[in-house]
């Protein structure tokens, strides 16, 4: 029995050494294991909320973008849309002009000119159809009118020689309404 006493006292004076030796040790190893995990789940923490912010950025820059695309888009159109009509009208004067007097076909070849005539006017009524889409109702209304001057000129006496002036004039109005629209500064596109 006596061993048994011995073997106990042994194993409580070794167990007190080595809890006296690694103590210490334990001790700052759970405290410095704590705080790491601490740490880390804040940096997770951290890292989901900047990747939600980073993800609500990107939504709303791709918006912004796509908005800024979509309105330079629709001016790029309008302006093109302008140009086709104001080029159209010119042609239609001029097809006019070429071949109609007094609200007759003076052309030597009847056939072309009744064709050139067509074509410029189809023309004309598709570029209105498309600035309409795109561009004002002022825009319209002074082609609409603009082209009541053409006709009523192409039946006049002489038709459209000695109108070169009105011509210019209602080009000038267009390209008026035009610029306004299409926010261009006369002092800045000259």
């Amino acid at each position: 029995m006596e061993l048994a006493w011995i073997y106990t006292a042994s194993g409580v004076l070794i167990n007190n050494l080595v809890l006296l030796v690694w103590k210490p040790w334990l001790g700052s190893y759970a405290g410095e294991k704590g705080k790491n995990l601490a740490r880390q789940e804040d940096l997770e923490r951290i890292l989901t909320e900047v990747k939600a912010v980073t993800a609500t950025q990107k939504e709303i820059e791709s918006k912004i973008s796509g908005e800024a695309w979509h309105a330079q888009w629709i001016m790029t159109e309008r302006r093109n849309s302008y140009v086709s009509a104001l080029v159209a009208f010119r042609t239609y004067i001029q097809r006019i002009d070429d071949h109609l007097d007094n609200g007759k076909i003076a052309s030597d070849n009847r056939e072309l000119a009744v064709a050139e005539i067509n074509a410029a006017s189809d023309e004309l009524i598709k570029s209105i159809a498309i600035s309409e889409l795109f561009g004002g109702a002022s825009f319209r209304l002074e082609m609409e009118n603009a082209i009541r001057f053409a006709g009523d000129a192409a039946r006049a006496p002489g038709g459209l020689k000695g109108l070169k002036d009105k011509v210019r004039e209602i080009e000038d109005r267009l390209l008026a309404i035009a610029r306004t629209d299409l926010k261009i500064d006369d002092a800045k596109a000259s």
